[in-house]
């Protein structure tokens, strides 16, 4: 629950007014990932919310919503970069 185990992503398709969802309210998300998922259309219905008619949804997005939240953080150049030199800091010792 709250969001942390992301099985519950899904897509906003189409809305007649972005006012008909409260997305990812109480969630257990840090506020970067959040809002860089609230960005991209993507909500987590277990912590969201309809407040009116006319919101279509795309379920079962789980896969590209854990490649926004974990796989661009950790696989790109900057964390290699990192995850490299503490490697090396660890074989000085």
């Amino acid at each position: 629950r709250r969001g942390n185990c992301l099985t519950c992503s899904s897509r906003i398709v189409n809305t007649i007014n972005t006012q008909n969802v409260l997305a990812n309210v109480d969630h257990g998300l840090s506020p970067t990932v959040a809002s860089e998922l609230t960005r991209a259309g993507y909500l987590l219905t277990c912590c969201s919310f309809v407040t009116g008619p006319g919101l279509v949804l795309e379920l079962d997005q789980n896969d590209r919503v854990w490649d926004i939240v974990y796989r661009q953080r950790i696989c790109n150049t900057n964390s290699k970069q990192i995850a490299t030199e503490a490697q090396a800091r660890l074989l000085r010792r």
